[in-house]
């Protein structure tokens, strides 16, 4: 980042300040006006140039207003040594209805996303607890002809995955018994990373049967994923930045596709961590003209679950990282089983 002088780090946040409530560039005489720096116009201009040079706002010319840019925000994020405390007359109130939902998965995960929503007037997602990884528990080879066989995948998570698999070799139903029992002593209680990373010495057929087990659990573990709630897309299409039909349309379909909710999984942290992604540091093209903060809830190598933030680049930052880190714990606690006074006092 740009080392700026104090000054210029609140000129900076000032002007990020009032552009995420106005959506309107920021100009040098609303600057010198409401900024309560006794600065004079022509100072203004001059530290304003700065900032343009350093990259953190545009101006289309030199009289012209200014507009932040994502390296702004993400200096105005970092200067956020942790996201700034909830008021505790809400977070009284959040633990309060949290914790008049019974105890039901779906049925806090569906209040948590209201309740994000509401707190971040943006889109919010929440995703229900899931192991964090799928594993193998047992793995089964069904003959049913020397090129075809049925491979049965059982996950610890109680789920069982089966897939027809076309082999590159013959094989006979004795030799498909001692391949299973070889893959299930290499593989058993194994998750897709760590068999990945697993050394062995494999025959062709059980590596290409090593490939098939890696792609059923990346099918189950893309299928967790998959159970979640949003809400707030009407804060969303409400704002300035997706006020055209082109626009809104390209959101919609990216959100009925799924496609922008599995963009923003995968910028999850670890359980415990707070992310932000501002623009276009987001890996997916679909996230690029917003942001996402984004944390887990729940323990590493535990059940875990993802909620997250998604808003224009213009989004009140401190606001919503202090409702997704509140939240996560909330959540986190809900899922040890933690209720009662805690969750009501």
């Amino acid at each position: 980042m740009p080392t700026l002088t104090p000054r210029q780090e609140n000129l900076l946040q000032f002007i990020v300040g009032e552009y995420v409530t106005t959506a309107a560039p920021v100009s040098s005489e609303t600057l010198v006006r409401r900024a309560g720096l006794r600065l004079s116009s022509a100072t203004v201009r001059n530290e304003m140039a700065a900032l343009e040079d350093a990259g953190l706002i545009s101006r289309p010319h030199i009289s012209a207003g200014g507009v932040p840019s994502d390296e702004a925000y993400r200096y105005c994020v970092q200067l956020l040594l942790e996201p700034p405390p909830l008021p505790l007359d809400l977070q009284r109130a959040l633990r309060v209805r949290m914790g008049k939902v019974a105890w039901d998965p779906e049925a806090w995960t569906g209040v948590a996303v209201q309740v994000l929503s509401d707190l971040a007037k943006n889109l919010a997602v929440v995703t229900m607890p899931r192991a964090q990884e799928s594993r193998v528990r047992h793995l089964a080879l069904v003959y049913l002809e020397e090129l075809l066989v049925l491979l049965v995948v059982v996950l610890r998570e109680a789920r069982v995955h089966k897939e027809l698999v076309h082999l590159q070799e013959p094989v006979n139903p004795e030799d498909l018994g001692s391949m299973a029992n070889r893959l299930n002593a290499y593989f058993g209680g194994s998750s897709r990373r760590e068999i990945q990373s697993k050394q062995v010495e494999l025959a062709s057929v059980e590596s290409q049967l090593r490939s098939e087990v890696l792609h059923a659990l990346e099918v189950e573990d893309r299928a967790m994923a998959s159970d979640y709630f949003t809400e707030g897309l009407r804060h969303l299409l409400a704002q300035p930045e997706f006020d055209t039909v082109p626009r809104a349309r390209v959101l919609v379909e990216a959100l009925e596709e799924r496609r922008l909710v599995q963009a923003v999984l995968r910028e999850a942290p670890e359980a415990g961590a707070l992310r932000v992604v501002i623009g276009h540091e987001n890996h997916d093209d679909a996230l690029k003209p917003m942001s996402v903060v984004v944390a887990q809830y729940g323990a590493t190598g535990a059940m875990t679950g993802t909620l997250a933030v998604l808003g224009p680049t213009r989004m009140e930052y401190p606001w919503a990282m202090a409702g997704v880190q509140y939240l996560s714990t909330l959540l986190g606690e809900l899922l040890e089983g933690v209720q009662g006074s805690r969750l009501t006092g």
